[in-house]
């Protein structure tokens, strides 16, 4: 097994091959811990019973987290009772440090841990405490000296879906020590298809590199320095032609990666340089995608910092399982204007997702705009009302506090710019317009629909449906018999194809009860069917919900089913008739489900309990559907319907990191996905996404590794100042009231624990002048129910005593070099107030500086050009000194002249400024 070892400002990160990219074990002193809890070092558990035999206690001491949620998952599941039991009898009597329990999410309400030396008499190790249900709870039992026995005794379980089952351990650990801290993993999401570790050194990012690229990949090129150039600070210019250097970055094509599939790549990282080839601008894409993640995270960052830019050495070839992956954002229930949008779109396609599903109209509201421009002959409607009435209105309860749901509409402009956007990197857009039911909106706008047929029947009273902000779902419908339904649809649709480029038009389908009710199922078929055709005349293949799979007679190859729930018996024919599957199951697919219970937006009904990264990643989209092949598998989509969440920050709260186990799941082969390395993964990225202004929820379920940038800054020589230094990525942690320390955040309140792998860590400025002072962390926001922990600017209060750029570090208190920076300590000379200009002098330009002395003392003072320098001595306070530089040339440009001055007795440091001139022609 060949390793690579990367240093990014102390926190080391390893490529493990062999086992995928799982974190390296601890080395030195702290392997003597051990967890003596282990079959493997001559534990035995025995347990007051069990749920089923296959979840013995023998499960709970395997040292297999593993958490899929199958038949095999290895965990122990208690008998039905309130003071069930596990216990472990030890190899041998041994003095323990604490106790770790790792929940599954039927974790016990109540709980003491106790401890014996016969097995017969047992002592309170713990008070009662609280389960951490889908988490990980520490218990210390150091007080308790040497032990032979170790019980988890239960007081009270926690019901799930409001009945009492058993308690469920993946694992009970005993330890001898403070456990050994991991190793963050290289952060690569999605796992690569390939990945091999080379021997020496990664690819080092610098000031001389270029992006060099075939025309091609230009747009890819450009925005990759784009995304560097705002973190670094470096020009790095795109060049299309040049003899590459160790330092450039180069994207090629080559037609033969990949054997040509769609979205290939091939990557290299290496003392040699960096190179990325691939078939296709959207396999460069990709592989652009994956470099960035082999960066620090601070090369996300919008503004310049300072690190270690550079990458592990290795080659990677990877090509996507998939060729959907996507997320859905419900704007219907609840708006989100084109920046919010943009956003996510930038924050799924760094995941390698290129799916954006827009749900534009539902009961609650409509958000594109129809105009009456092409109406068909005989049509009156006015489209215009379907924004000035329905785009008025949204949920009108259900958010934070009861907030209501955030009314606005996209111009077909609007519209086209989210696209476009979305596009660039390479992203589609799918619009979706519900049909025939959720189209409360339509009725509500457009008088003409409300006809006796449609579930709403126009009275003089109320001509078109009262608005309904509710979440009620099923009731309205739109008249299957009427023709000016089938003229509406053929409109709107007609007028969303042509400013949607992409190949797709989503028709919903979904949930129209009280439609099926009244007229029966082939009734809502034959709905269906037609608006099927009216897609497929429109040039666009069609998607819609499950409901819509025994349309098969109207369906064509390239339409795609999303399976969301209820049976999946008629899939296989839709499959069969050429339509392709899109995996959207809604217990492990919903991102608008509540993380758990203390998550305070989203909804239970289709997950409860726990429902985070685990329980969304351990599936798999081949296999789910009987009878549906994976050739016959589109790929996964995760939706995120809005009746709860308001605003985009709340929005990437419930995506991320759920939507990120979508992706690795509908990139990565099935048998390189694993449960447990991949929240390794995850907690490696959320520095990324921390640096990058994505707001996540920092899950226990993850160790999130911190990461540090520098940030340079200038200063007066001689003043002291509070300078910002660096910036501190840290998920799952919280500061201190002074800021002198930053924690995990292991309080059970309302925004939950997490975990992190620092804990009470402080820090020192070393300020690169002999002095350092302790270093203050101030975070832009503190972790919340709704937000994860933002980045700590890190602070410190310093005066330099001599002027010059002076290189300095943040160390923390375990030793890790957090963060380098360097200060630039300007002179506090004389002040001198300075002016350039030009005049002509016959056809010959001269360049004219002044200087006033505004200092107390008598100053000399240098003005510098292109053209020459001019030195006055002893110029008096107050005093004003002219020069006259000749450029013996026609044409002046514009420039600069610096100005220095220093008092004349030679006390003190100079002072600096410049003079700006335009420029002059004099011929």
């Amino acid at each position: 097994m060949k390793t690579s070892l990367l240093r990014w400002f102390g926190l080391t990160i390893a490529v493990v091959i062999a086992t995928g990219l799982a974190a390296a074990p601890a080395s030195g002193a702290e392997s003597e811990v051990e967890n003596v809890a282990l079959a493997s070092a001559g534990a035995v558990a025995t347990a007051s019973g069990s749920e089923l035999a296959k979840w013995g206690p023998e499960k709970a001491i395997d040292g297999d987290p593993d958490q899929l949620p199958s038949g095999e998952h290895s965990r122990w599941s208690s008998n039905y009772s309130d003071a069930a039991w596990l216990q472990v009898k030890l190899a041998a009597p041994t003095r323990l440090d604490h106790v770790t329990l790792r929940w599954e999410a039927a974790c016990a309400a109540q709980y003491k841990v106790q401890v014996s030396l016969d097995g017969s008499t047992w002592n309170d190790a713990s008070p009662v405490l609280a389960g951490t249900c889908g988490g990980v709870d520490r218990v210390s039992v150091v007080a308790a000296g040497e032990v032979a026995y170790v019980r988890m005794q239960g007081v009270k379980r926690t019901p799930i879906g409001g009945s009492f089952y058993g308690m469920s351990l993946w694992e009970l650990e005993a330890w001898t020590g403070p456990e050994p801290k991991a190793v963050a993993p290289l952060g690569l999401v999605p796992i690569p298809a390939t990945l091999t570790s080379l021997e020496g050194d990664g690819f080092s990012l610098s000031p001389e590199s270029r992006v060099i690229t075939d025309s091609e990949f230009a747009a890819v090129a450009d925005q990759l320095a784009e995304r560097l150039r705002a973190s670094t600070g470096y020009d790095l210019p795109v060049v299309e032609s040049g003899e590459p250097t160790a330092s450039d970055i180069v994207l090629s094509s080559d037609p033969a990666v990949g054997d040509g599939e769609a979205e290939a790549y091939e990557l290299s990282a290496s003392d040699a340089g960096a190179s990325i080839s691939a078939a296709d601008p959207h396999g460069a894409f990709n592989g652009v995608q994956t470099l960035r993640q082999l960066f620090p995270a601070g090369a996300e960052s919008p503004t310049a910092v300072q690190a270690d830019w550079t990458t592990p050495a290795l080659e990677i070839e990877d090509s996507p399982r998939f060729g959907y992956r996507g997320i859905m954002v419900d704007v219907a229930r609840s708006f989100q204007t084109v920046d919010e949008i943009k956003r996510t779109i930038d924050a799924i396609a760094s995941f390698k997702m290129n799916r954006l599903h827009l749900h534009l109209a539902d009961d609650q509201g409509w958000r594109i705009q129809i105009t009456n421009e092409g109406r068909a002959a005989g049509d009156t409607i006015d489209y215009s009302l379907l924004t000035s009435v329905s785009g008025a209105t949204a949920m009108s309860q259900g958010g934070l506090a009861g907030a209501p749901g955030i009314t606005g509409f996209y111009t077909q402009a609007d519209y086209q710019e989210i696209v476009a956007y979305a596009q660039d990197r390479f992203v589609q857009v799918i619009p979706e317009i519900d049909l025939p039911g959720h189209t409360n909106a339509a009725l509500a706008a457009i008088p003409q629909l409300n006809t006796p047929g449609s579930s709403h029947p126009a009275t003089p009273a109320q001509p078109t449906a009262p608005h309904n902000g509710t979440g009620n779902v099923g009731y309205s419908y739109l008249d299957p018999d009427s023709e000016v339904t089938f003229t509406f649809i053929e409109h709107v649709l007609d007028q969303l194809s042509a400013i949607t480029p992409g190949d797709m038009i989503h028709i919903g389908g979904d949930e129209s009860h009280d439609m099926v009710a009244r007229y029966g199922a082939a009734k809502f078929d034959a709905f269906v069917a037609r608006v099927l055709d009216i897609v497929h005349d429109l040039g666009k293949n069609a998607n819609g919900w499950n409901e819509i799979a025994r349309t098969t007679s109207a369906m064509q190859p390239g339409d795609h089913v999303q399976y969301w729930a209820g049976s999946t018996a008629a899939l296989p024919a839709a499959a069969a008739a050429g339509a392709k599957i899109v995996a959207s199951r809604g217990s492990s697919s919903y991102i608008d489900m509540k993380y758990n219970s203390k998550t305070p937006i989203g909804l239970t009904w289709a997950c409860s309990g726990t429902c985070d990264i685990t329980q969304y990643y351990s599936w798999d989209p081949a296999t789910f559907i009987p009878g549906v092949t994976e050739g016959q598998i589109a790929g996964p989509e995760a939706p995120m319907w809005s009746e709860t969440i308001r605003g985009a920050d709340q929005a990437q709260f419930m995506i991320f990191p759920r939507a990120i186990a979508h992706a690795e799941m509908g990139w990565s082969p099935q048998a390189k996905r694993d449960a447990v390395d991949f929240a390794l993964r995850v907690g490696a990225i959320g520095a990324r996404l921390t640096a990058a202004g994505v707001n996540y929820y920092d899950t226990p379920q993850a160790t999130w590794f911190a990461q540090g940038v520098g940030v340079d800054a200038t200063v007066d020589a001689g003043t002291a100042a509070e300078l910002e230094v660096g910036a501190l990525y840290a998920p799952g942690t919280k500061a201190d009231a002074t800021g002198a320390t930053v924690s995990v955040d292991r309080t059970n309140d309302a925004d939950g624990i997490s975990t992190s792998d620092l804990d009470a860590f402080s820090a020192t400025i070393e300020w690169g002048d002999g002095a350092s002072t302790p270093a203050t962390f101030r975070p832009d926001r503190v972790r919340g129910s709704l937000n994860a922990a933002g980045a700590y600017a890190i602070t410190g209060s310093h005066t330099y005593e001599e002027s010059g750029v002076h290189a300095g570090r943040v160390v923390g208190s375990d030793g890790r070099v957090v963060a380098e920076f360097s200060v630039t300590a300007a002179g506090g000379g004389p002040e001198v107030e300075a002016a350039a200009g030009s005049r002509c002098m016959g056809s010959r330009a001269v360049l004219t500086v002044t200087g006033l002395n505004r200092a107390e003392e008598p100053v000399d003072i240098t003005f510098a050009s292109e053209y020459g320098t001019k030195t006055f001595t002893a110029v008096a306070p107050g005093a004003k000194v002219y020069h006259a530089f000749t450029t013996r040339q026609a044409e002046l440009g514009a420039g600069d002249v610096d100005v220095e001055a220093i008092a004349t007795d030679g006390a003190g440091m100079p002072s600096t400024t410049s003079a700006a001139y335009q420029a002059r022609s004099c011929g």
